[in-house]
């Protein structure tokens, strides 16, 4: 049995994964063979890693990952990274939030860029198209996105 909800779907912004690291390997441009087999930090959202939009632009090119550990969140990946050896793909949008802040290097996966583009939308149900509390909440998100 299938379920299907009606919703309207609003495009704000795309974003690119960046890798980060305090690494010499990250001195360079470097390539997705190299990427794949050095130590990785994953932050994992989904239950499993295979489900990751990262990881299916990795295997579509070929690769497979080799990740020593995950945490739950961007934020724990950014503040775990100092002082290894790890690297860790993030969105480009985060790292260049904190980046200043923490001892890292970024340097876009210039390999994945076509493949791991992300389309960050807005979502939600017709009924609430003409509710003003609603009209204005996405107003103001469109707006701040542009921003971005």
């Amino acid at each position: 049995m299938l379920f299907v909800l009606a919703t309207k779907i609003l495009s704000l912004f795309t974003t690119q994964t960046s890798k980060i690291k305090e690494n010499p390997l990250l001195q360079k441009p470097i390539s997705m063979k190299d990427f794949a087999k050095s130590p990785q930090l994953v932050v994992l959202y989904p239950e499993s890693q295979s489900d990751l939009y990262s990881e299916f632009c990795i295997q579509k090119l070929g690769f497979v990952r080799k990740t020593v550990a995950t945490v739950p969140h961007t934020l724990a990946a950014l503040y775990s990274l100092p002082n290894t050896n790890l690297i860790c793909a993030l969105s480009e949008r985060a790292v260049k939030a904190v980046i200043n802040n923490l001892p890292l290097a970024i340097q876009p996966l210039t390999s994945i860029k076509k493949c791991c583009v992300t389309e960050i939308k807005m979502v939600w149900h017709p009924k609430n198209r003409n509710d003003p509390a609603h009209t204005w909440l996405r107003d103001s998100i469109v707006k701040i996105a542009k921003q971005i």
